[in-house]
């Protein structure tokens, strides 16, 4: 790593990239090594900012910034430690003027060695009940902490409109170290109550390790949006919060250092209605020079290398080139980088990838979202309309208990959540994504990764959906001995999404029948056959269907007497039927509405294949969702075969597609796995290469 500083900082004095990259500004990067140059840094990477209420005390205001992204817990024997060199700060906008001067929170990190650990090769070491060794560590300091090898003090300092310096401490301050294990660290929870203070302004704080509370699929969403499902929920998708409904949790098992300050609201405005504006930042001296002995020196003024306020901003709007230069500029000098909020690349992308229709041009809605203070003009950006990328809170909202949190927060109609501040449970992927597809202008699907919480969490005084329900409101991190990275399949995870079924003739006869009957006598049509074999390179092995039918190449006269092509429905609540190529059935159970869509699509002669999950992966989910999750090909959504993705249905998408067409020209392969009750009447099938209707146990 201190090569890599030292260049750095050569860069910034000696070559004429400093000028490229902007970085004789005083800016700074943002989460979970988005992009070039904090990457290397990771001490000074800011994975996540956090502004709300305290749901347990309303008086006061949480701010948190988190670095050192994605820590695997049992990194020994130095573990992950707060940077000496880094200044850490969290800045305040609290007159809405967008320059976040007004009130500054500065906090300073003094590593120490202790003895004997300067002659061991542990940081920390503690059993108890072992002659010769420390016992197990139980405290910070004192009886219980002569196995911290490795320790952290801190100081916090508030300084207002860049002159008044306060020093909020009430004694010393040290870091609540990282789980290294049970046996060395037998009662952490406990430990880390220790690391709780006073501050003389009525507040609080904590630096220490905690869990990786942000929850994305992410290689999922960076390996060019190949989401394990098509990234769009349904509704009773969307509406669990506690479940993860197809995407793994790709930062679970991980932790990250955080420092955590409460504050009083009086202590920031005397108007209880007030928003305020927050980011955070990382800074490090210009210059260090590194010494023959191991160490190294440090001089010059510092030069912010990460900042943070809105959440994936650098990583999902900002283009590449200019990530680092985005770093290096201060929030208020957003109108540089003006041009990536009008015009979203990732809305581009995301047309081009799933054959979507998103507005990628003229976002004026982004700007006033991210940028600006309510009641701003989204088209001006100036002196006295700044457009700054600050987190924004407004302080006369009252907090939300966390048993009623809706992670989609303001978009789910929880007022208190982002992008008002933004609380550790708030689903920031998918809010973004929704946001960035034009959400505030016209209702967009609902986009999402499949992630939905922060599985895994360790510790007690925790919601059902991983919220932290007490200060510094971050759960327990992972211990270095236990860990556990919890993806699909896994205890207390979402099945994985089945993969696409193969193609069931990948060979063709290559001498078919050179003289088929063009016109066959209907009285020679080829019988129904029946049973779980007559498609059989459609089947999917050990399905265990139960009642079914299976229909190859043939079809059947509906009850009137006509001959028809499609399949007809009836509605188990009131025995109507109807025929796809007229009108649907009347009345439709809510059960029965994806069922509906899937005939429909299917007599719409437009796609190429259709398959439903198996019985077994309808099964793993909740009761009232069992056999309603489709995985469908074709060009309906995604445009062509080559952006074919699975795709849970909705009904308000059923809605959207009941004009019924004649199927005879379609070719495809439908497999439709129903609930039992579900009663089909099956109508003529013609030019079909196979159906299968089955019905889930």
């Amino acid at each position: 790593m201190y090569s890599v500083i030292f260049k750095r900082a050569a860069c910034l004095t000696l070559t004429p990239l400093a000028l490229l990259l902007g970085w004789h500004e005083s800016g700074t990067a943002a989460s979970h090594r988005e992009a070039p140059l904090i990457a290397q840094d990771p001490s000074a990477d800011i994975t996540d900012v956090y502004a709300f209420r305290n749901w347990n005390n309303p008086d006061n205001v949480v701010f948190i910034m988190n670095v050192i992204p994605a820590q695997e817990p049992g990194s020994g024997p130095n573990y992950f430690n707060f940077d000496d060199d880094v200044r850490y700060e969290i800045h305040l906008d609290t007159n809405q003027n967008g320059i976040a001067e007004d009130i500054v929170y500065q906090f300073q990190f003094d590593t120490e060695i202790r003895p004997p650990f300067g002659n061991l090769p542990l940081a920390y070491a503690g059993v108890d009940g072992v002659a010769g060794l420390p016992p197990g560590i139980s405290a910070l300091a004192g009886d219980g902490s002569q196995g911290l090898g490795l320790r952290q003090r801190y100081s916090v300092t508030e300084i207002r409109n860049g002159r008044q310096r306060r020093n909020l401490g009430t004694g010393p301050m040290y870091v609540l170290p990282s789980n290294i294990g049970p046996r060395s660290m037998p009662d952490y929870e406990q430990l880390a109550e220790q690391g709780l203070f006073d501050l003389n302004n009525g507040g609080r704080i904590f630096a220490g390790q905690r869990d990786e509370t942000f929850y994305i699929d992410l290689g999922a969403t960076f390996d060019t949006f190949n989401f394990r499902a098509p990234p769009i929920l349904d509704p009773l998708q969307d509406s669990n919060d506690q479940d993860n409904p197809f995407g793994n949790d790709m930062l679970s098992g991980f932790n990250v250092n955080s420092i955590a300050i409460e504050v009083p609201i009086s202590e920031l405005t005397t108007d209880p209605n007030a928003q305020i504006g927050v980011y955070a930042s990382t800074s490090r001296r210009r210059i260090r020079t590194l010494l023959n002995d191991g160490s190294s020196r440090s001089i010059g003024s510092f030069v912010q290398v990460a900042r943070m306020a809105n959440p994936l901003v650098n990583e999902l709007i900002i283009g590449l080139g200019q990530k680092d230069r985005w770093n290096a500029s201060a929030p208020q000098n957003e109108q540089r980088f003006l041009d990536f909020y009008l015009n979203p690349r990732l809305a581009s992308l995301l047309n081009l990838a799933f054959d979507t229709n998103f507005p990628t041009s003229g976002r004026t809605d982004l700007v006033a979202a991210l940028l600006q203070y309510p009641g701003q003009n989204p088209n001006v950006c100036s002196s006295n309309n700044r457009c700054s990328d600050l987190l924004r809170l407004d302080l006369g909202i009252e907090p939300t208990q966390p048993e009623m949190q809706q992670r989609l927060g303001v978009l789910a109609g929880d007022m208190a959540g982002f992008p008002n501040g933004r609380r550790p449970n708030d689903d920031v992927t998918d809010i973004v994504l929704r946001v960035v597809a034009g959400g505030l202008l016209s209702p967009v699907p609902n986009l999402g990764d499949g992630v939905n919480f922060n599985i895994g969490a360790p510790g007690s005084n925790l919601t059902t959906n991983g919220i932290f329900t007490v200060f510094p409101f971050l759960p327990t991190p992972h211990d270095g001995r236990n860990r556990q990275h919890i993806d699909c399949d896994e205890a207390g995870a979402n099945p994985c999404p089945l993969q696409p079924l193969p193609d069931p003739d990948p060979d063709p006869d290559p001498d078919p029948d050179p003289d088929p009957d063009p016109d066959p006598d209907p009285g020679d049509d080829p019988p129904l056959a029946s049973g779980i074999d007559a498609c059989g390179p459609y089947l999917q092995p050990n399905s265990n269907v139960i009642d079914a039918r299976i229909i190859c190449f043939g079809y059947l006269q509906d009850l009137s007497g006509d001959i028809d092509f499609g399949i007809e429905l009836t509605d188990p609540a009131n025995s109507a039927s109807g025929d796809l190529n007229a009108t649907p059935p009347t009345t439709l159970t809510v059960a029965d509405e994806p069922l509906s869509f899937l005939a429909a699509a299917s007599a719409g002669a437009q796609f190429d294949k259709f398959y439903i999950v198996s019985e077994a992966a309808a099964n793993a989910r909740p009761p009232e969702r069992a056999g309603f999750s489709a995985q469908i090909f074709g060009p309906f959504l995604f445009g062509s075969l080559d952006n074919a993705l699975s795709y849970t249905l909705s009904a308000s998408q059923v809605s959207q597609l009941r004009t019924w067409q004649d199927a005879s020209s379609f070719g495809g392969v439908v497999f439709l796995f129903l609930p039992p009750e579900t009663d089909i009447f099956t109508s003529t099938f013609e030019s079909f290469s196979g159906v299968r209707i089955a019905s889930t146990p």
